[in-house]
């Protein structure tokens, strides 16, 4: 990834775009309240990749300026609800 995403539907679209068919239907398939699951591991990713520690400003910004682990969950939980609707 040459940027990271400013906004909660560009991390969204990125972390879809990036994802395998399996990948995908492991989510889709996963409860939306059985996200927590990929905390430590998909969870972890997203919060390096996309700098939620507070290095990215905007997308922290965008995200309420949640703890960077409850902000990952909204993206978590947003790239479901996408996936949901058949992205």
């Amino acid at each position: 990834m040459d940027s990271v995403p400013m906004t909660l539907d560009e991390a969204v679209a990125v972390l879809i775009e990036g994802m395998s068919d399996e990948d995908k239907a492991t989510v889709r398939g996963t409860p939306r309240d059985r996200l927590i699951l990929f905390h430590l591991t998909w969870g972890m990713g997203i919060r390096n990749a996309f700098g939620l520690w507070g290095d990215n400003r905007e997308l922290c910004a965008a995200l309420s300026d949640l703890p960077a682990d409850e902000a990952s969950m909204v993206i978590m939980r947003a790239v479901w609800d996408r996936l949901q609707r058949g992205a």
